[in-house]
């Protein structure tokens, strides 16, 4: 007989799901697509650290939970803001959050959530839209994996299936 905590690792070893960051700042122009070099778990392969590291891709058909969180360093230049946009297989928005300007000592932040309905094979990516009055690129924060601080990172989920 199973215990609750036996039946918990397996139920946890069986359910894809994905959750990856990028392990040093990015400097990046407006509508770009972001790059995540580091996993903090990933199971059944839905990412590569490497190749097309950008994407979180489907292997088991089914309804996802799909979130990403940015944030980008202060900017001392001006009021900014940033919208985090999911995309589907490279072409269609799935979920959008966009940031209000803030103020410049913080540094503006975003999220986007949803659920999609995925098959095996497709993959989803974060786009970045980022304006800042005072123009150039945006520079996005590390996750700090020594403190556990969560500042940029994407993530995919199984949930149920369809």
């Amino acid at each position: 007989m199973l215990n609750v905590a036996d039946l918990r690792a397996q139920l946890s070893n069986a359910i894809p799901t994905c959750r990856v960051y990028h392990n040093t700042t990015q400097v990046v122009a407006s509508d770009v697509v972001l790059a995540f070099n580091s996993e903090r778990y990933d199971r059944w392969g839905m990412h590569d650290n490497v190749t097309n590291n950008s994407r979180i891709t489907i292997i088991v058909p089914g309804v996802y939970d799909i979130g990403t969180l940015l944030q980008a360093n202060t900017d001392v230049l001006g009021y900014s803001f940033i919208n985090a946009r999911i995309l589907k297989n490279g072409t269609d928005f799935i979920s959008s959050g966009i940031s209000n300007p803030v103020d410049p000592n913080i540094g503006p932040r975003s999220a986007s959530f949803c659920n999609a309905r995925l098959t095996k094979g497709d993959y989803v990516e974060v786009e970045c839209i980022y304006l800042r009055n005072s123009g150039g690129d945006a520079t996005f924060q590390t996750s700090d994996t020594t403190t556990n601080q969560h500042k940029t990172e994407f993530w995919a989920t199984w949930i149920a299936g369809y």
